[in-house]
């Protein structure tokens, strides 16, 4: 059995992408090489939110993340300076653009 342990979130519930020190594109190119090996990962145990996730998981999370850097997918407000990106099951929590807080 072939599984995944991220350090990062990777399932459905909103995945934190907020601190200063994050990197949004840096976390795209990784979860873009992981998701090419998800044909051979069974099973994925994420860092927050659901414990366990299936490998179809990762490709989603890729997408996700390519709408919402092209900016197709609208913000919603959220607390302290961040918004909240829903795309299908996948929900990003990340920093407010400039001047969008």
């Amino acid at each position: 059995m072939a599984c995944f342990l991220p350090g990062t979130p990777t399932t459905q519930r909103p995945s934190g992408f907020n601190r200063p020190e994050t990197d949004l594109n840096a976390y795209h190119s990784s979860i873009t090489r992981l998701a090419a090996l998800s044909p051979q990962i069974t099973k994925v145990f994420g860092a927050h939110n659901l414990p366990v996730a299936m490998p179809s998981v990762l490709p989603q999370l890729v997408r996700a993340l390519d709408e919402i850097r092209l900016g197709k997918i609208r913000a919603a407000p959220a607390a302290s300076g961040r918004v909240i990106y829903e795309v299908g099951d996948i929900s990003s929590l990340v920093r407010a653009p400039e001047g969008k807080h």
